[in-house]
């Protein structure tokens, strides 16, 4: 699922650098563009939405509490357990949104950061030190990031755009697929996003993963959508513009409400 690389080399000294990819644009196009996600027409056709799917679960697959995953966690430990810096960047949005933002969302962020401590002790910093059902994450893997073949016959999907790959939860990259620009409607037609991960979970086994049960990968989407639902506010503290971070974030709020992830700290 990855595009076949020619040459690449960076030069330390003056910070230059090329790649040399093989060219596929005559046989492969992205399922949707991030224009379209961001206008809420970020619903592929369904093979290619599948081809994607398979894609995902494959790469996952591959990495799964594999030996050469990074051992050097720290980053994602921060990531996931800073809950100062995240209460910063609340502070930062609220203070330049907080006019006009809608008092039912300011109490679910509040509520949610409150919960995200519990959050990582009891779901996540225990499988840190042995990787356990952890793999190799994409890190943004919007469904703009993908080419997939004009045909079958043409060659695989690819996944593309590796700016940021890390040791992390599989589940990461899903939430950015199915909830970060995606509607409630969308989610729901046809009962898209649940078939969506079972086909997801069926290819991490049919490829070799066990010890992952159904209700453990549902768990993760759960959690990490709660963490992701700070993405829009970090977007935004970052210079974005509204017109990208505010259909993020309606889109993640929705999700984490259809999940019910709040009753996460309950469970």
């Amino acid at each position: 699922m990855i595009i076949h690389c020619y040459a690449a080399e960076y030069d330390e000294t003056d910070g230059t650098s090329y790649i040399l990819l093989q060219d596929v644009s005559e046989t492969h196009t992205p399922p949707v563009t991030r224009a379209q996600l961001i206008a809420y027409e970020g619903v592929p056709e369904q093979g290619q939405l599948a081809q994607v799917v398979d894609t995902v679960a494959l790469f996952h697959a591959f990495w799964w509490q594999h030996p050469l995953l990074n051992k050097d966690i720290t980053g994602m430990v921060e990531y996931y357990s800073d809950f100062p810096q995240t209460q910063t960047f609340w502070d930062s949005f609220i203070t330049s949104e907080g006019a006009w933002f809608p008092t039912d969302l300011r109490t679910l962020y509040e509520e949610a950061l409150a919960n995200l401590p519990q959050l990582w002790e009891r779901y996540l910093a225990h499988r840190v030190p042995t990787f356990t059902n952890m793999t190799r994450s994409h890190g943004d893997c919007y469904l703009s990031q993908f080419l997939c073949p004009n045909s079958p016959a043409l060659g695989p999907t690819y996944l593309i755009d590796f700016q940021g790959p890390d040791t992390d939860f599989g589940a990461f990259d899903l939430v950015h697929l199915f909830a970060t620009f995606w509607t409630h409607e969308q989610r729901k037609e046809n009962n898209r996003e649940v078939q969506m991960l079972r086909r997801y979970h069926e290819g991490l086994q049919s490829h070799g993963v066990t010890g992952y049960a159904w209700d453990d990968l549902l768990t993760d989407y759960k959690v990490l959508l709660t963490y992701m639902l700070f993405y829009p506010v970090w977007d935004q503290t970052n210079g974005s513009t509204k017109d990208y971070w505010w259909p993020e974030m309606q889109c993640l709020i929705c999700a984490y409400r259809d999940w019910e992830c709040a009753a996460l700290v309950r469970a």
